[in-house]
């Protein structure tokens, strides 16, 4: 008899209130993660996000206004570029500042790539 994986994965805690993993749905392996959080009534949820792109570190910033993070996802079906500044609120709160454009297929070449990273690495 055959396994069927078809529906099924599973989801690993991050130990940090996050969780990620996979689910194969159709035959493909989906990359998907996610946050746990309680409502205002109490009750315990797990928000469930499937993997639409990643940000990387920026090894070499080209200036003091260049992003911390760059990358590229998919939203909406469009495949866009992100990029994100490490920022901190007045109350001292940090936070990703982020900026999303359209990827220009003539800007593309000037854009830097990050490093290839295996996508196990990604956390969810």
């Amino acid at each position: 008899m055959q396994f069927n994986n078809i529906g099924k994965g599973a989801l690993f805690s991050e130990g940090d209130g996050t969780f990620s993993g996979n689910v194969e749905i159709e035959g493909e392996k989906i990359r998907i993660g996610g946050i746990k959080r309680t409502t205002p009534q109490g009750r315990t949820i797990y928000a469930v996000q499937e993997e639409v792109g990643a940000l990387f570190q920026e090894q070499e910033k080209k200036s003091e206004n260049s992003p911390d993070f760059t990358g590229s996802c998919t939203i909406s079906g469009k495949d866009v570029r992100i990029a994100a500044w490490n920022s901190t609120t007045k109350d001292g709160k940090d936070y990703l500042s982020i900026k999303v454009s359209e990827k220009a297929k003539d800007l593309e070449s000037d854009v830097h790539e990050p490093a290839k990273v295996n996508q196990d690495e990604i956390p969810f």
